[in-house]
């Protein structure tokens, strides 16, 4: 396999430099997701600006929003652009394991499992379900969920609510209107 060079500075006196915000930890965490994807799809999209991990600049959490974005295709999806992020691993563990804790810290202050979550049918079209903050008429969108642990992982309990860096939860709901 090429490694990318892509995130190096190689005019800096004869020696390899991060560009960017680049470091051996972002680096590391970008081999090892990229190797993760299934059949290793996600080796020749390595430099793309706005869909591979260049556009991260070697911010970790972006690197990890990428990661997630990228994955959460091949899993369950709901009703306004929500996705539930199922796999038979849990990611914060899986960052650990990479990163020795260094970046698990950050994984938990981007995306906290602070949020108990509800599946409703859409009124009028009980064939789609939307994603509801429970006890709320708040439901979520253009987003994704990585469920509390269980097995298998179900809404249950404490959620992550991912979103893109840097976003708040009310750029993520909308609030359904009871009509009577």
């Amino acid at each position: 396999m090429n490694t990318p060079q892509w995130f190096l500075d190689n005019c800096t006196n004869g020696t390899d430099n991060y560009i960017d915000s680049w470091t051996d930890d972002s680096v590391r965490l970008m081999f090892h997701l990229g190797h993760w994807l299934p059949d290793g799809s996600w080796t020749k999209d390595w430099a793309k600006k706005d869909t591979g991990y260049l556009g991260s600049k070697g911010d970790i959490g972006k690197i990890m929003y990428l990661f997630l974005m990228h994955t959460n295709t091949l899993e369950i999806s709901y009703a306004e652009n929500v996705d539930i992020w199922e796999r038979k691993y849990i990611i914060a563990d899986l960052i650990h394991h990479i990163l020795d804790g260094r970046c698990e810290g950050r994984f938990n202050a981007l995306w906290p499992a602070t949020y108990e979550l509800e599946k409703r049918p859409v009124p009028g079209h009980p064939d789609l379900t939307r994603v509801y903050i429970k006890d709320t008429n708040k439901y979520l969108t253009d987003c994704m969920v990585i469920p509390a642990p269980g097995i298998p992982p179900a809404l249950t309990g404490k959620n992550r609510v991912v979103m893109p860096v840097g976003d708040t939860i009310d750029q993520h709901t909308k609030t359904e209107t009871v009509t009577k």
